[in-house]
């Protein structure tokens, strides 16, 4: 119930940001020169609440997603200087996450021009992996998902110890980087 009434909360939130950011945007067609906004690396406002997903549990089916995760509204360090990182953290340190046991984030580096995230993870996330399509889905979607809600984030690398991998169970090319995967809600508020 706390966390329906937060996303919720947060949908107000997101959606009033929305409107303040249409409407400055739409006084400044007039001017001759155009308006500069600078897109925060977060739906705003950034209270300190962001979203992990997580393996649903057994009373979590019914409202889990195709490869069975599930949205986790949960609060991080408010003044935090990188969000995207303490999202990421909490996803890992999670009891219901999907990332493989002992997985460390070692760097994050999101470059704005581009919208790419460059995660560098510990050598536990491809040796602990314990395989399959079904969970290498979750491991990568639960990450790509987690990224997508931050309007800053477009496409996500995956590095462990620095170096590219080809794959992490064999059926995803991670050779390149992947699309995160944007809530639709929350797409459709953050533009």
């Amino acid at each position: 119930m706390y966390h329906r009434a937060l996303k919720h909360r947060l949908f107000v939130f997101a959606a009033l940001g929305a409107l303040v950011l249409t409407a400055a945007t739409l006084s400044g067609c007039s001017h001759s020169k155009p308006v500069t906004l600078t897109v925060p690396p977060v739906v705003q406002p950034f209270n300190g609440h962001v979203t992990i997903y997580t393996i649903a549990t057994s009373s979590q089916q019914q409202i889990a997603d195709d490869n069975g995760l599930v949205a986790e509204t949960i609060l991080v360090d408010p003044n935090a200087k990188d969000p995207a990182r303490e999202a990421l953290d909490a996803l890992i340190a999670d009891p219901n996450s999907p990332l493989p046991h002992g997985t460390k984030l070692l760097d994050i580096a999101i470059d704005q021009s581009t919208g790419l995230a460059t995660l560098n993870f510990s050598s536990e996330f491809k040796d602990n992996f314990s395989g399959g399509d079904t969970r290498e889905a979750q491991v990568l979607n639960s990450v790509r998902e987690t990224l997508g809600q931050f309007s800053t984030v477009e496409n996500v690398q995956f590095l462990i110890a620095g170096k590219k991998i080809d794959s992490l169970g064999g059926t995803e090319d991670l050779s390149d980087p992947l699309p995160v995967i944007k809530d639709t809600k929350e797409a459709a508020i953050a533009g």
